[in-house]
């Protein structure tokens, strides 16, 4: 998605989903960390996000500019509650500007 501010510059939106395969009550809140980065590991957009629960839904916006010199892309994340943390242990490639992204929980 691109989004136009004024005629002057254009930004690039990637929109996604956060999961846990566990099956376990989450209490709120709960906040999730995205982080879009090149192929060697380089950030370049990041947000949080706070929530009431898992799955959480995310948007990460970042200047065309950026992307034009990096054409693979990779999603690293995390959530973090009061009872675990969960994120990639590997970072997630995207493909297009949407991404569902499983989360293994991160021993204490």
């Amino acid at each position: 998605m691109l989004l136009a501010y004024a005629g002057v510059m254009t930004l690039s939106v990637f929109t996604g989903t956060l999961f846990i395969r566990e099956r376990i009550a989450i209490p709120a809140p709960v906040v999730a960390t995205v982080k879009l980065v090149s192929a060697d590991g380089e950030v370049l957009a990041a947000t949080a996000v706070e929530a009431d629960s898992v799955p959480v839904e995310f948007r990460v916006t970042v200047d065309p500019e950026i992307l034009d010199t990096h054409k693979h892309l990779a999603l690293w994340a995390f959530v973090r509650s009061s009872v675990g943390a969960w994120g990639t242990l590997e970072l997630a490639q995207v493909n297009g500007n949407t991404a569902e992204v499983v989360l293994t929980r991160i021993p204490e």
